[in-house]
């Protein structure tokens, strides 16, 4: 019998949830749906952890030219990439017992869970998760942002957009989001900085 995932609260009772480290999660994948397509760069950032790799894809010949398009796949940059089960067991690891935060976290929710079932690493993944598209609605649209997507998220607050995505300046921005907007003063701060770079013409 294959191991099933199962909620991290049916295991670990006893951990309050103010108590649960927060898990910033970002993928990178071959395209859309999970269990067809697959993950083939992770990054998870837990306190002052930072996991970071590329994962070799079993599949290559499923990813869409959007997916490539956007995370920059090729051949040459994938070289020495990792396999599957051991990013399962390594990312299981780290998550156990966490609450995963992501912009539009559902979307790698589902893809860990397809890698975790796959790979038949059992693990607590707790189905709740906090997405940052909730609170740049919910604090950055009022000011004027008009799309939720990350790299207009940057652009409005003068950060740095790329050309291509990848998991690792995704994860870290979408820490940087979440402790902006759950601290007044760092909201603030964002907010007037990026008032005064539009003022002076130094962004849009």
């Amino acid at each position: 019998m294959q191991p099933k995932i199962y909620l991290s609260w049916k295991r670990k009772k006893t951990m309050y949830l103010k108590n649960r480290p927060l898990a910033f999660v970002d993928l990178e994948t071959t395209g859309l749906y999970s269990g067809h397509h697959e993950i083939i760069e992770i990054c998870i950032i837990v306190g002052v952890r930072c996991y970071h790799v590329k994962v070799e894809p079993k599949h290559i010949e499923r990813i869409t030219e959007e997916a490539q398009r956007i995370n920059g796949y090729t051949v040459r940059k994938w070289r020495g990439a990792i396999n599957q089960r051991t990013v399962a067991n390594e990312a299981a690891n780290l998550l156990e017992g966490c609450l995963i935060v992501g912009h539009n976290p559902n979307f790698d929710y589902e893809f860990l869970e397809a890698l975790f079932e796959q790979e038949h690493v059992p693990i607590g993944l707790d189905r709740r998760t906090i997405d940052t598209i909730t609170l740049a609605h919910e604090h950055l649209v009022p000011w004027g942002l008009d799309s939720l997507s990350l790299d207009s998220i940057r652009a409005f607050l003068g950060w740095t957009v790329r050309p291509t995505h990848n998991a690792l300046d995704d994860c870290k921005d979408t820490k940087r989001l979440y402790e902006t907007l759950t601290r007044p003063h760092r909201k603030y701060w964002a907010l007037f900085r990026a008032k005064s770079l539009r003022f002076w013409g130094l962004i849009k």
